[in-house]
């Protein structure tokens, strides 16, 4: 019985390595791909706009959603409509466009 076990096992690890190799045949063509979509004007985001503040450490996320949400009630309380843009993401830089000036 161990060694019918240990059999299976080889076999497992086998066909689990077939399949890492294929992922990173796929990955290496998809990543290339991918960066093409970056190059030039860069791939565009709709979105909308909440506001702006500036924080004092941005990687914390508890002090990033406190800020959205502040963002979100200030947009609120004055019954204003969320500025409409777009989001250029190029591999350098990030476009911020205003939909309405556009």
């Amino acid at each position: 019985t161990v060694a019918s076990g240990t059999k299976m096992s080889n076999t497992v690890d086998a066909t689990l390595t077939t399949k890492e190799e294929e992922a990173k045949k796929t990955t290496t063509t998809s990543n290339g791909f991918r960066a093409k979509k970056f190059e030039g004007d860069g791939f565009p985001f709709k979105a909308k706009l909440i506001g702006v503040e500036d924080l004092s450490i941005d990687r914390d996320e508890k002090i990033c959603f406190d800020s959205m949400f502040k963002l979100k009630a200030v947009v609120r309380a004055r019954g204003e409509h969320k500025q409409r843009i777009e989001l250029n993401l190029t591999m350098s830089a990030l476009k911020v466009i205003d939909d309405a000036t556009k």
